[in-house]
């Protein structure tokens, strides 16, 4: 620590004589130009052209002497530095072994062993280097894995591409009817697998575009989650369209046409009562082979089941007819309304009337034979006063009536009608229609 010290301080002592050096020099110089300048007085007061140009020279001289003294100097004096730096560096690590070892001598040996096992390290590594350097060298094993590796990557990188490709549809197939004819009020639905897109990777989903044919405007009908709802009558079109590639497109249609009123079906009554069942057939007539449900309707009203309607409560209620005509990827939707009643009682008394055919086309001098009889609400046979009358006595007559016979004369071709009413109770009354052929 001491050969340290004194080193550092001999360094700090030969800047400082350096630099003593080199502001005498400095002084000197400065000392000659004050004096030649005060000599040859101000260079502005200097009027022969001679003098001026010897002190301008002397301007030029002095500046450029300046620069190269404090260059020498400078570099002089960073030399001195840096080799006083690396003595002082190299004097450092001989001290601490000395100060370490406290002037045993055995320390050498030991600060040698420990360059020696520096070295031998530094060799190991140098040759696990070279291991690592000749293990590299092309072909082998680890350039093999190396390419293995990158292959793998690259397949890697394919199948991502793969995933990420979009297979475009090259056809778009119609399973439905090419035209469908709704009435304006009622709705279709598309059900699953009415189109079709092909190649079946392709997983796009066609866009649907409502257009107006034949100067109709195309708010006349609207197509929500495969649901065509109508709102005015019209002929339109639903336009179906897919992408084919990046840049093109193919596309189908279906034609909608939106009628007044459908003939398919019609309703035959809105009343039914409690205590019966009824077949869709008693309700509605269906003028096509058709598959029929019924849906939405106030289960507290009417049940449904296997195409028979089941009044359960009394009141009104609206259902949806749901149709399926010659088609299973449409299906219509109607909406009716039912008025449940109470079962009506009995009437007190019945009119029956038999007569001997089978139908009442007869022909002009027939004479026809009918029967008739009262039951009351018991079912048994009463007496009571009936009138008999004939709607034109030009064409049928009746010719005597003694009950409970009825005969009646046919006079002339034409349409008329019999009518048997109790006389007790007028709102009792049967009425038959006969039709008189030449």
């Amino acid at each position: 620590m001491v050969l340290k010290i004194h080193d550092s301080l001999s360094m700090e002592v030969r800047k400082t004589e350096s630099n003593k050096k080199f502001l005498f020099l400095q002084s000197k110089i400065q000392a000659i130009s004050t004096n030649y300048l005060l000599k040859f007085g101000n260079f502005y007061n200097i009027n022969t052209v001679k003098k001026k140009i010897v002190l301008f020279s002397l301007y030029c001289f002095i500046i450029i002497a300046s620069l190269v003294l404090y260059l020498v100097f400078h570099s002089f004096n960073q030399n001195l530095s840096s080799s006083e730096f690396a003595k002082g560096e190299e004097s450092t690590t001989i001290d601490t072994g000395s100060d370490t070892s406290d002037g045993d001598p055995t320390d050498d040996s030991d600060s040698q062993e420990e360059d020696t096992d520096d070295a031998t390290d530094e060799k190991d590594e140098s040759d696990n280097t070279n291991d690592d350097t000749n293990t590299d060298e092309p072909g082998g094993d680890d350039s093999e894995d190396e390419d293995s590796s990158s292959d793998a990557n690259n397949d890697d990188t394919d199948d991502t591409d793969g995933q990420n490709e979009i297979v475009y549809a090259s056809r778009i197939q119609l399973n439905c009817p090419r035209e469908i004819t709704i009435s304006l009020g009622a709705n279709a639905s598309l059900l699953a697998g009415y189109y079709q897109v092909l190649p079946a990777e392709c997983d796009l989903t066609p866009s649907v575009t409502v257009e107006g044919l034949y100067s109709y405007s195309d708010d006349g009908i609207r197509f929500v989650d495969g649901r065509i709802e109508t709102e005015k009558e019209g002929i339109y079109s639903l336009k179906f369209t897919i992408l084919k590639s990046a840049t093109s497109y193919i596309s189908d249609s279906v034609r909608i046409k939106v009628v007044a009123t459908d003939e398919r079906v019609t309703q035959l009554t809105k009343d039914i009562y409690l205590g019966s069942t009824y077949d869709i057939a008693d309700i509605f007539a269906i003028n096509s082979t058709a598959t029929i449900s019924i849906k939405n309707f106030d289960h507290n009203i009417i049940d449904y089941k296997d195409g028979v309607i089941t009044p359960v409560g009394a009141g009104k209620t609206t259902f949806v007819l749901s149709m399926k005509i010659d088609s299973a990827y449409v299906e219509y939707e109607y909406e009716f309304e039912l008025n449940i009643k109470e079962e009506p009682l009995p009437p007190k008394y019945q009119l029956v009337i038999n007569s001997n055919c089978d139908d009442y086309y007869f022909n002009v001098g027939d004479k026809i034979l009918f029967s008739y009889y009262l039951l009351d609400i018991n079912g048994n046979n009463v007496e009571q006063k009936i009138s008999v009358s004939s709607s034109d006595d030009t064409i049928i007559r009746v010719d005597d009536s003694v009950a409970p016979l009825l005969i009646v004369d046919c006079l002339k071709s034409g349409k008329a009608y019999i009518t048997l009413t109790c006389l007790d109770d007028p709102n009792i009354f049967e009425t038959i229609e006969i039709v008189v052929e030449d």
